[in-house]
């Protein structure tokens, strides 16, 4: 009996193994997919009008400024969006290295400060 229900157990384990769908990439490498999939496509307005075709350059990072590493994709957004932000542009030897996002200090959201019990 012992033998037939581990022949079964093994049978079931190759066969999920097998069957089993691809493994998902994680988000970032998606992310970098479709980021690099855009050199040299036709990039559309929220009316879907062509505004150009996509370059993409080489060795060019992208950094935003932020107290934290929370949820930086959300900051950057917030730095984008925004009419106060700051953008630096960093290059070297005469190439731009990298594109720093600041965002307005006045509208970023409040950070929460922990007291102890003493301090009340």
């Amino acid at each position: 009996m012992v033998p037939k229900i581990a022949g079964q157990y093994i049978v079931k384990r190759l066969s999920d193994q097998i069957m089993a769908p691809p493994a998902q990439r994680p988000a970032a490498a998606q992310v970098e997919d479709a980021a690099e999939d855009l050199d040299g496509q036709i990039v559309t307005d929220e009316d879907g009008q062509s505004v150009g075709t996509a370059r993409r350059l080489a060795d060019v990072a992208v950094y935003v400024v932020s107290d934290g590493f929370d949820d930086l994709e959300s900051e950057l957004l917030r730095a984008v969006n925004e009419r106060e932000s700051r953008l630096l542009i960093r290059s070297v030897d005469g190439r731009i290295a990298a594109l720093i996002y600041v965002p307005d200090p006045a509208s970023a959201p409040k950070r929460v400060v922990g007291i102890r019990s003493d301090d009340i």
